[in-house]
């Protein structure tokens, strides 16, 4: 920031010292544009969520879960994704879902939402199927950036690509 330099960052585990990161950026003027994860199909999956949460907020008898998998060597659990898909999800909802984390082989990462009752499921899945889809995000996520003041996530990019 101190340099002029917009800013893209995809570590996680200090959303709760969000507020003060992006008033330090607003004061000087910098860019900043934060995610989990920087696949559009995962950002895509976050908007989902919220979205079915809404939809299954006033049916009763649903409860809700993510489910994550990723490589044995991810060493947060759960991720900072699947933390994202369970806010968006209880946003909509009105109530908190568990987080179930599954750390095996050499999966990049999957993410799943499930909406279940008693005589329906719905589903929402997304895998990366190769870790190139966080690098290729995040540089779009920097050209996107380009320009531009104020603090953003892949949801404003998705959006301002999607328009």
């Amino acid at each position: 920031m101190e340099a002029g330099c917009p800013v893209v960052s995809g570590t996680t585990g200090w959303s709760d010292q969000l507020p003060a990161v992006a008033a330090w950026v607003k004061e000087r003027g910098g860019a900043l544009l934060w995610a989990p994860n920087f696949s559009f199909g995962a950002v895509a999956l976050q908007l989902l969520a919220h979205r079915a949460g809404e939809l299954f907020a006033g049916a009763g008898g649903f409860d809700a879960h993510v489910v994550e998998t990723h490589h044995a060597g991810k060493l947060d659990a759960p991720s900072g994704t699947a933390i994202a898909l369970e806010r968006s999800l209880e946003e909509g909802l009105g109530r908190s879902s568990s987080i179930t984390s599954i750390r095996t082989g050499h999966v990049p990462g999957t993410h799943e939402i499930s909406i279940d009752g008693p005589r329906e499921r719905l589903v929402l899945r997304h895998e990366a199927r190769d870790r190139g889809v966080f690098a290729e995000g995040a540089l779009r996520a920097a050209a996107w950036l380009v320009g531009r003041t104020g603090v953003y996530t892949m949801r404003d990019l998705l959006a301002g690509e999607a328009g």
